[in-house]
C-alpha cells in the first residue's frame, strides 16, 4: 500500500507541476502580448508626430535641426496659454484639411 501511495503522491505531484509550468507560461505570454501592444501603441503615436512635423516643416518651407525643433516646440508650448493653444489647434485643424485627397493618415512619415 506504502507504494501505491508513493506512486500516487508522485503522479499528483508531477501533474501539479505541468500545471504550474502551463499557467506561468500562459501568465508570460499575456505579458508579452501587453508589452508589444503598448510598443506597438508607442511606435504608431511616434509615427504620427513624425508625419504631423513633415506637414508643419512642408508648409513653413523650413528645415531645422531636430534640436532646433525640440526647442522651439517646447518653448511654445511652456509660453502657451489655454487661448493660444486654442489657437494653434484650429489652425493646426485647418493646415490638416488642406492635405490632399487620399493622403490622410497615409505617407505623412
Amino acid at each position: 500500500m506504502s507504494g501505491e501511495l508513493h506512486e500516487r503522491i508522485e503522479k499528483l505531484t508531477s501533474q501539479l507541476a505541468r500545471a504550474q509550468a502551463l499557467a506561468m507560461l500562459k501568465e508570460q505570454a499575456e505579458a508579452k502580448r501587453v508589452k508589444d501592444a503598448a510598443r506597438k501603441a508607442d511606435t504608431r503615436r511616434k509615427i504620427e508626430l513624425g508625419g504631423l512635423m513633415l506637414i508643419a516643416l512642408r508648409k513653413t518651407g523650413v528645415n531645422p535641426t531636430p534640436a532646433a525643433l525640440v526647442g522651439a516646440i517646447t518653448e511654445a508650448l511652456a509660453n502657451g496659454d489655454a487661448e493660444r493653444v486654442a489657437r494653434w489647434e484650429k489652425f493646426g485643424h485647418v493646415l490638416m484639411r488642406k492635405r490632399p485627397t487620399g493622403t490622410q493618415g497615409q505617407n505623412d512619415a
